[in-house]
């Protein structure tokens, strides 16, 4: 796909044309405005949860966090921030996100 590609998880829960995602919901990890967005629904980062996609060319992904601090996995490397956004250059190729730390996930975009 071309484009701006969005998932949030506050109005589309764990339905995406693009994004293969597996793991638990949650609306009680608090809220997060982002963007002119007020998000309040969560993906869960799990021993479980999963997020997998395809890209065809190098692209940007955003991460969007309730935590400050934030630790996750993509394609099984650690990836540290100190803020609640983790963005990550990835190239062409199959991606996956999974858990470092528990934390909750409420906004994906690749740009």
């Amino acid at each position: 796909p071309t484009g701006t590609i969005v998932h949030d998880f506050t109005t589309s829960g764990k339905t995406s044309d693009f994004f293969a995602i597996n793991g638990n919901l949650s609306t009680s990890k608090g809220t997060v405005s982002y963007n002119g967005l007020t998000l309040t629904r969560c993906l869960k980062m799990e021993s479980s949860t999963s997020i997998t996609f395809t890209l065809t060319e190098e692209r940007t992904l955003i991460l969007v966090f309730v935590e400050n601090s934030t630790n996750v996995k993509i394609d099984g490397q650690k990836i540290t921030s100190n803020s609640n956004i983790i963005t990550q250059n990835l190239g062409a190729g199959t991606h996956t996100i999974t858990k470092a730390d528990t934390m909750n996930l409420f906004y994906i975009i690749i740009e």
